[in-house]
């Protein structure tokens, strides 16, 4: 499991020999297979060795993160310095991280990632990471800790990430039911939202800010329908 902790680690933080060695790897296939069937159509397979290596540029950190997700143990880790770099993704420029793991039996493990190849876990389209100073939950293989999925969802930063994005419909709905108080539509709707919120983060909100969207609710729940 180490060993391919570290081929995945390597990988991921060194795509372009990745595609050379998936390119290699078909085309020593091929010619072997062109030996051995006497076809020199096998000599191809080098050629198509190269669209895999293409996807996997795009895939390998998923890969990583699924494997240590699945086989890994918890730890935890901390940024301790944030760098931009001079290479872009999507127009946005590509930072460099560096970080310090401390593993379950409590030893430090300097390591580091770009914005590119650091597995996280759930999978997302969404590249987001921890601010530097804040500690956060990973998973790592004994023996290769230097290879790390950060669990986003377990994390605080994470979590905070997610309140913010399900309050927003909480919101929307509350200045909807401004604009038309009586509006039944307009309260069921930011009734359904507050209590989704609730039900989804109430666990992680401040006492005070629970108290007062737990009222805000049971005040739509007990409040009379307008007279006809």
């Amino acid at each position: 499991m180490a060993t391919l902790s570290s081929i995945l680690y390597f990988f991921s933080n060194h795509r372009f020999l990745m595609v050379l060695f998936t390119v290699l790897m078909a085309g020593l296939v091929g010619v072997l297979m062109a030996r051995i069937r006497k076809r020199k159509a096998w000599y191809v397979l080098g050629m198509l060795g190269f669209a895999p290596g293409i996807v996997l540029v795009f895939t390998i950190s998923f890969i990583n993160a699924l494997f240590l997700n699945r086989f890994g143990l918890y730890g935890s880790a901390v940024i301790i310095h944030n760098e931009r770099t001079n290479d872009r993704l999507n127009k946005q420029y590509i930072h460099r991280y560096d970080v310090v793991v401390k593993t379950q039996d409590g030893r430090d493990v300097e390591t580091g990632f770009d914005t590119m190849s650091a597995p996280s876990y759930p999978i997302q389209n969404a590249i987001y990471f921890p601010p530097v100073g804040e500690r956060f939950l990973v998973k790592y293989i004994p023996g290769a800790e230097h290879n790390i999925v950060i669990m986003r969802e377990e994390s605080a930063f994470g979590r905070n990430r997610m309140m913010a994005e399900d309050r927003a419909p909480v919101e929307r709905a509350r200045e909807r039911l401004k604009t038309s108080p009586n509006n039944p539509d307009f309260k069921a709707a930011y009734r359904d939202e507050l209590h989704h919120f609730l039900r989804k983060h109430e666990q992680d909100l401040p006492p005070v800010q629970a108290d007062y969207l737990r009222a805000e609710l049971n005040g739509l729940n007990n409040a009379k329908p307008p007279a006809p």
